[in-house]
């Protein structure tokens, strides 16, 4: 019980290790093409300048941003929007994963 705090704070560490490892793995990799089809969508719907992504953490920071303009950012009606915009051509677990971490 007196080691409680080492190993929540050991914890706290390795998943803050794991989140920059994938960040570094992303950075390295070309984004998918759901990422870029994303991208140009949101992108012509708020008439945004395209600019090219050269990674996939690229492409989600961009989507980031977009996403964090919006008005409304509540949950179901993100996924609303995508499952009525979207339906086949995004991985809807996914979107709901990101929807719920830019919350």
């Amino acid at each position: 019980e007196k080691q409680r705090p080492i190993i929540e704070a050991n914890k706290e560490f390795e998943k803050k290790k794991r989140k920059f490892l994938q960040e570094i793995k992303m950075s390295k990799e070309p984004p998918t093409k759901k990422q870029v089809y994303y991208y140009e969508k949101l992108c012509k719907k708020y008439n945004i300048e395209k600019i090219e992504l050269t990674s996939k953490l690229m492409a989600r920071d961009e989507i980031d941003k977009i996403i964090a303009g919006l008005e409304d950012k509540s949950l179901p009606n993100i996924m609303k929007y995508f499952k009525a915009n979207y339906a086949g051509k995004v991985d809807m677990s996914k979107v709901s994963a990101h929807a719920r971490a830019v919350q």
